[in-house]
């Protein structure tokens, strides 16, 4: 017989089952429709759930965020021994890895961030720490890339980094409002290309 799930195993369970309902309510009834009780009704629980795993549907949200979209976008910069700028480009890439991994996610979690912009929420200020996290991560990466030959000395990385995030979310952004003449992974790419070649070392 094998051996009932503990305590901590089941709380796991019930938290990424509310975490991927609350995915799959998004994309149907988006974050304004996405209530606390409907999440945790399709996830099979009670609907006070949510707020007694999360405090509050931002709360949720902002787990969703770290799990799904923080940790293996920032994943890249932190690779030991790999270039700056291979780092740099591979953070931009994260968001293909994503895609193909849960597109359904992804376009969740874009959704959401455009539905609360300039907006005063929670949601949106978990959004915008999420940018600058990211603009900051490519930005420490391509200052490494200086330090070890393979981004160009003269390049401004601040600025630099901001032209990447905010090609890579616009990207994305296209695609979740034009999915079906959007071709992410090969937009994705094609911005790398050219940012390799405008951030990276010169031929002498």
């Amino acid at each position: 017989m094998s051996a009932r799930p503990t305590q901590e195993e089941r709380v796991q369970a019930s938290t990424e089952a509310l975490l991927d309902a609350a995915v799959k309510v998004v994309a149907e009834r988006g974050y304004a429709g996405a209530s606390p009780a409907l999440i945790a009704a399709h996830a099979g629980f009670d609907r006070k759930m949510v707020h007694h795993r999360f405090g509050s549907k931002e709360g949720l949200f902002r787990a969703l965020f770290e799990r799904s979209f923080q940790r293996p976008l920032l994943a890249p910069t932190t690779a030991v021994g790999v270039p700056g700028l291979d780092r740099a480009a591979n953070t931009m890439l994260a968001l293909e890895d994503m895609w193909r991994d849960d597109p359904d996610f992804l376009r969740a979690i874009f959704t959401v961030a455009f539905q609360v912009a300039g907006t005063r929420s929670e949601i949106g200020d978990i959004f915008h720490t999420w940018i600058a996290t990211a603009r900051d991560a490519v930005e420490r990466a391509l200052a490494d890339g200086q330090r070890d030959g393979s981004v160009r000395p003269d390049l401004d990385a601040a600025r630099a980094a901001q032209a990447a995030v905010d090609a890579t979310t616009g990207l994305t952004y296209r695609w979740c409002q034009e999915p079906d003449s959007t071709d992410l992974a090969l937009e994705l790419r094609s911005w790398v290309t050219v940012a390799r070649q405008l951030f990276g070392t010169r031929p002498g």
